[in-house]
């Protein structure tokens, strides 16, 4: 039996500049009674590059690290979106170097969309999904 997944969507609009700053939407953590529930906290943007997006979606819960973000663009206009990698889930990984670094990563989703054009403005779709519920 195939369990459907609960989403949550982030739409944004980035350009893409080399002096761009960074910016993040603010999203309160919805508490749920499940564990393996991921909630979805805040959403940064990176400041882009001259061909690349970045993103960080930080989350609270799926302690069985099931939940995904997709990841999706188009230029504003455009009808169709263009699929882009999947963010990355992160969390309590730790990242140690000679006492100088001593890190744990936070529960989080990172990753980027490659390959733009340069000083275009793109919209990306962000969907979050968790068979547990979101």
């Amino acid at each position: 039996m195939r369990e459907t997944s609960r989403s949550i969507h982030a739409i944004l609009v980035a350009a893409l500049a080399l002096t761009q700053a960074a910016h993040s939407v603010a999203q309160a953590p919805a508490r749920s009674a499940s564990p393996n529930a991921v909630a979805a906290g805040e959403l940064v943007v990176e400041p882009a590059t001259l061909i690349n997006l970045g993103f960080e979606w930080f989350i609270e819960g799926d302690a069985n690290r099931n939940a995904t973000v997709s990841v999706a663009f188009r230029k504003p206009g455009d009808t169709e979106w263009r699929t882009a990698l999947p963010l990355m889930r992160l969390g309590d990984e730790r990242i140690y170097a000679e006492s100088r670094v001593d890190v744990v990563v936070p529960a989080m989703f990172a990753g980027s969309v490659l390959d733009l054009e340069p000083d275009t403005a793109y919209e990306v779709r962000l969907l979050m999904s968790d068979p547990d519920g979101v």
